[in-house]
């Protein structure tokens, strides 16, 4: 006989966070955050809110000063903040969104020191080695689904800063992409 109590594992604790791909005249906003590198307006959901186009408006409202009108979501992928990152410690599943910029001009919040337009041409001038260059690639259409295997990582296909994290059983360390 199975001793199901035994077997059972405690839930995993993580948070839910929204990214804004924002095309502006064939172009996507960047920003850069200065301890992580390379991100996109956004955040977590904060706890109450339950209209997550409002949230992930408001997120993008506060980082950047931006209106903008919420599109399809094209991509899924995970992170965990390292020290000394003011969010460290925080595991955090992030859904990417297709927007289209709206109106406003880019007023950054302190928690970006740079941003940027980029496009199919350029954009891989801004690659930094970290994941979050996959799903502008994805936006862009040139990155496939599946990016990377346990042997890359230990062929150190990836950066230190990336291939530290644990995910969950059976993904490889790092930020993920799915």
């Amino acid at each position: 006989m199975i001793n199901f109590k035994r077997m059972k594992k405690e839930d995993a604790l993580f948070c839910v966070g929204q990214k804004a791909f924002i095309e502006k005249d064939g172009s996507v906003l960047i920003l850069n955050d200065p301890l992580e590198g390379l991100d996109f307006p956004g955040g977590k959901i904060q706890v109450g809110e339950t209209d997550f186009v409002e949230a992930l408006k408001r997120e993008v409202r506060e980082e950047t000063m931006l209106e903008i009108e919420i599109g399809e979501p094209f991509i899924v992928w995970y992170n965990e903040f390292a020290l000394p990152h003011r969010n460290a410690g925080k595991k955090v599943y992030l859904i990417g969104f297709k927007c289209k910029y709206k109106s406003g001009e880019v007023v950054l919040s302190n928690e970006h020191d740079n941003f940027r337009w980029v496009d199919k041409d350029n954009f891989h001038e801004v690659d930094d080695g970290t994941q979050y260059f996959i799903p502008l690639k994805k936006y862009f259409g040139l990155a496939k689904k599946k990016i990377w295997s346990k042997e890359k990582l230990k062929r150190g296909s990836f950066s230190k800063k990336t291939a530290k994290i644990p995910l969950v059983k059976g993904v490889p360390e790092g930020r993920g992409i799915f």
